[in-house]
């Protein structure tokens, strides 16, 4: 204890409950705290705290799982962009598409095998239509693109196929088109929107905007937008009112996002970011943070200023703002660093953001462009660049916050 105490950058806390990780948060050298660890008092008798190392915390905090079916369909490597797509995760349930088109739910907290959602698909007009392009899913429904074209809604607790929209309706079949590139589904029960986009090399990429009130009654285009040919769309992302666009210029060799609004689909800003082959974002209340080749950017979205910027040794691959307090990256080598967000919102906060790191080495495993996914709780990775696919990383990091939204299951 006493080296731990007096290596103070190395010092993390933490709180068990019932002999389970209740999450932990990481207090360098104490300061945020003044050398204090506030706790309840008196302390539940099924709470326990202990202090460790960062080096001990990567060895007791990383495990990896390896699921049947977990494996990435082979056709995901021969149209590679911008990593998985069909890889998600919230508050109860890991979500996965297979290779003979079904979505597979493992029960977050046991990793039991949950569910399975079986597709119908359209005519096979793609090699290998059944493989799952894009995954979303909250409380109440499931969707999944297909290269063959077809988006596909479930309902999340009977497994019951709801939906079969045809998204190539509008392509031209000689143009090589990637059926659905991107998918974000927002709002809330009764008024969810989804967002899509139908990407091709050679020919202009369309973002068609829905309104799903029932998810099994007819859905309804409300927009449909046509992009510049030179314009490709790398992340989209929808909620109740702005629509976001990550675009590239291929021939300019820039990045924009355009931030549009749900009820028109207009333009409303344009925020010029670093252009990036694989440019990545997430938007917060307000709060706008994107990746691209070496730097990560902040961005306040309703003047459009830039408040932080910091450096990467290699491309972003992911990047995703927790909870209001901290910012999460991830880049191709596999590097997961945790970042002070507070503090970036602090114009007289100089010192370095970065609050911890984890890598290949503390992992004990390669994880080249990995596929991430994190919230308050946990980061999960999946190597997707590698020969096998049905490794998944989870890694526990962040202290559970008592006044969050979403309360993690205790056994």
């Amino acid at each position: 204890m006493e080296k731990a105490v007096r290596e103070k950058s190395k010092v993390v806390c933490r709180v068990e409950r019932n002999a389970r990780n209740f999450g932990f948060k990481m207090v360098p050298g104490f300061q945020c705290s003044k050398k204090l660890c506030t706790l309840p008092y008196p302390m539940p008798a099924d709470w326990k705290l202990c202090v460790e190392t960062t080096s001990e915390l990567a060895r007791r905090s990383a495990f990896k799982n390896e699921f049947t079916d977990f494996s990435q369909p082979e056709l995901e490597s021969i149209f590679w962009i911008r990593g998985s797509l069909n890889f998600e995760m919230n508050k109860s349930w890991i979500g996965r598409g297979q290779r003979d088109g079904s979505i597979r739910f493992w029960n977050r907290w046991t990793l039991e095998t949950s569910a399975v959602f079986q597709p119908l698909l359209l005519t096979n007009r793609l090699l290998g239509c059944n493989t799952v392009r894009c995954l979303q899913f909250n409380d109440d429904i499931v969707v999944a693109s297909y290269f063959g074209g077809s988006i596909c809604i479930w309902n999340v607790h009977t497994t019951e196929l709801l939906q079969v929209l045809d998204e190539m309706d509008i392509a031209n079949y000689e143009s090589h088109y990637i059926p659905v590139n991107g998918l974000s589904l927002g709002g809330s029960p009764g008024n969810y929107w989804l967002l899509s986009c139908l990407s091709s090399p050679t020919e202009q990429d369309f973002v068609t905007l829905r309104l799903i009130k029932s998810p099994s009654e007819e859905i309804p285009i409300v927009h449909r937008i046509v992009l510049d040919q030179k314009l490709r769309v790398l992340q989209l992302f929808v909620n109740d009112t702005h629509v976001l666009l990550l675009i590239s210029d291929t021939e300019a060799k820039r990045d924009q996002i355009q931030i549009r609004s749900t009820a028109s689909m207009e333009i409303q800003r344009t925020i010029q970011i670093p252009y990036s082959e694989m440019g990545v974002f997430d938007y917060r209340k307000g709060l706008l943070l994107a990746g691209s080749r070496y730097e990560i950017q902040l961005w306040e979205t309703e003047t459009a200023t830039c408040i932080r910027s910091v450096r990467s040794s290699s491309s972003i691959v992911f990047v995703k703002i927790i909870s209001d307090k901290y910012w999460v990256s991830c880049n191709t080598s596999g590097k997961v660093e945790v970042w002070d967000l507070k503090c970036a919102l602090n114009p007289a906060h100089l010192r370095s953001l970065l609050l911890y790191q984890l890598d290949a080495t503390n992992l004990h495993c390669p994880l080249l462009c990995p596929v991430v996914r994190a919230d308050e709780y946990q980061i999960a990775l999946i190597p997707c660049r590698a020969k096998d696919y049905s490794e998944l990383h989870i890694i526990d990091f962040l202290q559970l916050d008592e006044k969050a939204a979403i309360d993690r299951p205790v056994d």
